[in-house]
């Protein structure tokens, strides 16, 4: 079962009856679903599948190209990864003969070329039960919807995060043999995971380190952190970003003072 997406799943449960050979591409944020739905795809064409993350290298390539002789559905994540050199998989999609999904939260860096071969399913914001749902889901408990919602909110409505905090919920409990109540998940909410007014570690170090030098650069932000370019773009920013607390302007990055 996959909470959530009905819209990609109605049009995959009509393409793969059909019988005809398309090439996917899911699209969405880190944390979303993207590598689970797309092997609930690849299971739900019957047939045994090949999964790779790209790796551009002549090996990888080389791998796909054998693959394709053997699976008709073949599965590569993080396609992105490839930037333009994804040109070399254009002899296996434009013949047809498999069934291809790809999955990227950074289609900017594919090339029209490429994304004019896919069908391109973009992952839709989860509503509040869909969420509440995983959640309930991954906890394995049975409690009220304001606790669902607190861990919602710590995650950062991002399912992925709602499963490890689950996992860790659970465990805690567990382990001091108590009961999850309001009190207690807050207590966990801020010294097990961290957060601190609705913010984790890493973005009140990266606000921080604005609220410092005021306007900076995405390489300074990289070498000033230590933390990846791609975690900054993907993790750390979209949130700040959607919490109105930093703007991305031509010079850079700046705390928003309004």
């Amino acid at each position: 079962m996959f909470i959530g997406q009905r819209h990609i799943i109605r049009e995959v449960e009509i393409l793969i009856p059909s019988g005809d050979n398309v090439n996917l591409l899911l699209l969405g944020q880190t944390g979303q679903g993207k590598t689970l739905l797309g092997f609930k795809i690849a299971h739900y064409t019957g047939q045994l599948f090949g999964y790779k993350i790209a790796d551009n290298n002549d090996e990888f390539y080389n791998i796909i190209f054998r693959e394709s002789e053997h699976y008709r559905t073949i599965f590569i994540d993080e396609i992105h990864r490839l930037g333009y050199d994804v040109e070399r998989l254009y002899e296996l999609m434009d013949r047809r003969r498999n069934f291809f999904i790809f999955a990227t939260n950074r289609p900017q860096e594919l090339p029209e070329a490429f994304r004019s071969r896919v069908i391109e399913l973009l992952f839709a914001k989860y509503s509040k039960e869909e969420l509440r749902e995983i959640t309930r889901c991954y906890l394995a408990i049975n409690v009220a919807d304001e606790l669902l919602d607190m861990i919602i909110q710590a995650a950062e409505e991002n399912p992925r995060r709602i499963n490890q905090f689950c996992i860790r919920i659970g465990s805690i409990i567990r382990i001091t043999g108590g009961t999850l109540t309001k009190g207690t998940l807050k207590n966990i909410i801020v010294q097990y995971f961290n957060i601190v007014d609705g913010m984790n570690s890493m973005e009140r170090e990266y606000l921080s380190l604005l609220e410092r030098i005021g306007t900076a650069s995405l390489q300074t932000l990289t070498s000033s952190l230590g933390i990846n370019k791609e975690t900054i773009q993907t993790e750390i920013e979209p949130q700040l970003l959607f919490k109105g607390r930093i703007k991305i302007t031509s010079k850079g990055r700046e705390i928003c003072r309004t």
